[in-house]
């Protein structure tokens, strides 16, 4: 596991964060598209991501097979409501703003459970530190 140090510039970044979940409706998922199921070390928790841009599946790829670890960080926007994609969870990633990054806030780290509890996660992004790609396969 690797330790990492997070640094947030500006207010703009710290309001952006601070601002709040998406209300959004999930859109149409898109053909071509990638479903990667992502474990978080600490708690063990899977929660599944939709990948609409192949650069984003194939680092996925790289990170399962431990060919590279930077980027590995997973961020993307919540949004509340079932994807079909995040089963088990009342939250999924709004995958067009999903990206892999090499260092995040602290404030968006957490567990896949911590998220769907709405009353206590005030950020609007997910983005746990300390990750596993178990799987990448292509959305049927």
């Amino acid at each position: 596991m690797r330790t990492l140090t997070a640094v947030v510039a500006g207010a703009t970044v710290a309001s952006a964060l601070l601002a709040g979940t998406t209300t959004a409706n999930a859109q149409p998922r898109q053909t071509g598209a990638h479903i990667a199921a992502i474990q978080v070390f600490s708690s063990g928790e899977i929660y599944r991501v939709e990948l609409l841009k192949q650069a984003d599946a194939d680092q996925a790829v790289r990170l399962m097979n431990g060919e590279v670890d930077h980027p590995g960080i997973p961020i993307g926007d919540i949004v509340r409501g079932s994807s079909g994609v995040n089963t088990g969870y009342d939250w999924h990633i709004d995958p067009a703003t999903f990206s892999w990054a090499d260092v995040t806030a602290e404030a968006c780290d957490g567990q896949p459970h911590e998220v769907s509890n709405a009353g206590e996660w005030k950020i609007k992004q997910y983005c746990p530190w300390t990750i596993k790609v178990l799987s990448v396969t292509p959305e049927s």
